[in-house]
C-alpha cells in the first residue's frame, strides 16, 4: 500500500479543502457556495453530467462556479476539463459571474480564471489550438496562487 494516494482519493481532499473555505466564507458572510452533485434516480445511478464542482454567489450579488482538479504533474491538461464543465464556466462567465477552475499542480493552489483560460481551452477543444495543457510558467502570467483552500484571494473585485 504505502502512502500513495488514488487519484480519486486526492481529488476528494482537495475538493474537501475548498469546501472547508466555503464553510468558512458562509459564516464570514463573504460567500455562500456548496458543492455540487449531478442528479441520481432511487437506485443511485445518474441522470446527468456533472456541473462544475461548487457553484454559489459571493456577498457582492455576482455569481460564482468554479471546478476542482488535482493534479500530480507540472502540466494541467486541458483533456481535465469536460466540455459541459467549461459550457457552464462559460456562462457564468458571460453572465459577469465568476467562474475559474481551483487548480492544485503538483502540489501548488492555483485560482485559474475561466476569462483567460477559455482563451486556450476553447480552440484546443475545436481542434485549431496547438495547446494541450498550461504549465507553471503560464500560470505565473495569467492566475493567482493561494494558500490552503482560500480560493476567494484570487477574486478580483
Amino acid at each position: 500500500m504505502g502512502g500513495d494516494v488514488s487519484k480519486g482519493n486526492r481529488g476528494k481532499a482537495w475538493e474537501a479543502q475548498l469546501a472547508n473555505a466555503n464553510a468558512r466564507y458562509r459564516k464570514a458572510g463573504t460567500a455562500a457556495v456548496w458543492k455540487t452533485e449531478p442528479a441520481r434516480n432511487a437506485k443511485g445511478v445518474y441522470l446527468s453530467k456533472a456541473p462544475p464542482d461548487f457553484m454559489g454567489i459571493l456577498n457582492d450579488g455576482r455569481a460564482v462556479c468554479f471546478d476542482a482538479k488535482d493534479i500530480k504533474g507540472t502540466r494541467f491538461p486541458f483533456a481535465k476539463l469536460a466540455d459541459h464543465q467549461a459550457r457552464d464556466l462559460e456562462a457564468i462567465w458571460k453572465h459577469n459571474g465568476v467562474a475559474f477552475v481551483a487548480l492544485r499542480l503538483g502540489g501548488v493552489r492555483w485560482f485559474v480564471p475561466w476569462g483567460r483560460l477559455r482563451f486556450l481551452w476553447w480552440p484546443w477543444r475545436e481542434g485549431s489550438g496547438r495547446q494541450a495543457s498550461v504549465d507553471a510558467e503560464w500560470l505565473e502570467r495569467c492566475a493567482a496562487q493561494f494558500e490552503r483552500g482560500d480560493w476567494l484571494s484570487g477574486v478580483e473585485g
